[in-house]
């Protein structure tokens, strides 16, 4: 059985993964469908064109939910749960980008259980869109449904 202690031995801090998404028009509104933010710079291409925008911006928080995923898909084997992050948007992402975010594991602490990782979120022009940086608890030892009776 391989513990939380060894499984973070085997991690790298520098190491780095990315993680691409594009962001459509049907995630926006499932997106606000979802949180109930109806806000018309990310709905209405009509206001939005008067705006200094010129286009649909992304919410912020539909980023952020962009990077958790590829938290979830670049730590493998290695499910946690986000304790804390710090997140700063530098420029907009508009509907329609495709967003690519890059981890990169700084730092592990296996008494702790926990990784700390880097955040870059760049759009399909290269443009920094999000950075900062996450510490995920690790759970320990998850055993998937079923997967006890195969030991």
């Amino acid at each position: 059985m391989t513990t939380t202690y060894d499984a973070l031995a085997s991690y790298t801090p520098g190491a780095t993964a990315t993680y691409t998404r594009p962001v459509r028009d049907a995630d926006v509104a499932l997106f606000a469908l979802i949180t109930g933010d109806p806000q018309p710079l990310h709905l209405d291409q009509h206001y939005a064109s008067a705006t200094r925008f010129g286009r649909r911006v992304l919410p912020t928080a539909l980023i952020s939910g962009i990077i958790e995923a590829a938290l979830a898909s670049t730590i493998p084997g290695m499910p946690g749960i986000v304790q804390h992050q710090t997140l700063e948007y530098p420029a907009r992402a508009y509907v329609e980008d495709e967003i690519t975010v890059t981890i990169t594991l700084l730092a592990t602490n296996a008494a702790a259980a926990t990784v700390e990782c880097g955040i870059i979120a760049t759009n399909q022009d290269g443009t920094l869109v999000a950075r900062g940086a996450t510490c995920l608890a690790i759970e320990s030892e998850l055993v998937p449904p079923g997967a006890e009776n195969d030991a």
